[in-house]
């Protein structure tokens, strides 16, 4: 399956778009991306294209439905980082 049709898919599924609109909606996301040639991208397989790239494309996918940000926040779970010993009481 092409990389342009999982794009256009999901945004047909998900956006209601029709065919034409969706293929322009896909090669704007490759090119917000930063995917060379989005047009002849499109229409390549997944497995001619490197690992950045195809995590560029999977990106693209993710961003293509405008999904609302997440936070997400790392709670310690240790002692404090080496480095930082000492900081965690303020300034003396």
């Amino acid at each position: 399956m092409a990389c342009g049709h999982q794009l256009v898919e999901t945004l047909r599924l998900h956006q209601g778009l029709p065919r034409p609109a969706a293929r322009a909606r896909a090669m704007e996301m490759l090119r917000l991306v930063h995917i060379a040639d989005p047009a002849r991208r499109l229409d390549e397989h997944p497995h001619h294209l490197c690992g950045g790239m195809r995590q560029r494309v999977m990106i693209a996918i993710a961003m293509a439905c405008n999904p609302q940000p997440v936070l997400s926040f790392c709670y310690r779970r240790r002692g404090p980082n080496p480095s930082m010993r000492g900081l965690e009481k303020g300034p003396r």
